[in-house]
Formats: C-alpha cells, structure tokens, sequence
C-alpha cells in the first residue's frame, strides 16, 4: 500500500502528550497555590504570585525527572 506520508512514531506522540499533560498540571498547581497563599497566606499580590510561580516550577521539574524514570526504555 502506497502512502504519501511516513506513519509517526508512537513513541514521539506517547511522550508530547505526557509533557503537555504535565505542563497543564504545573499551571494548575501554581495557580492553586497562588491562591492559597493569597487567601489563607495573606500574601500581596507578588508575594502569591511569587510563590505560585515557584510551585509550578518545582512542580514542572520534579515531574520531568519522574517521566524520566519511568519513560526510560
């Protein structure tokens, strides 16, 4: 069977989704830490800010090093 185009790989598509998956929940969790520490915290604006951003990074890159693991083939 001809084809115009070459199949993708599997594997390629099976990581971005798990990056984006894990992207969208570093949002998340930086954003609900925001608001608990400009609720519950009383932080300033920046200060909640500040530490939603923190969390999401810390977030971001702890999960980076478990897909590492667990994605290791």
């Amino acid at each position: 069977m001809h084809r115009t185009q070459q199949a993708i790989d599997r594997g390629l598509v099976h990581r971005a989704m798990h990056l984006t998956l894990l992207a969208l929940s570093a949002v998340l969790a930086g954003l609900v830490t925001a608001i608990f520490a400009a609720r519950a915290g009383d932080f300033t604006f920046y200060g909640a800010t500040a530490a939603g951003a923190a969390a999401a990074v810390v977030v971001f890159t702890l999960g980076i090093k478990a897909l590492e693991y667990l994605l290791r083939g």
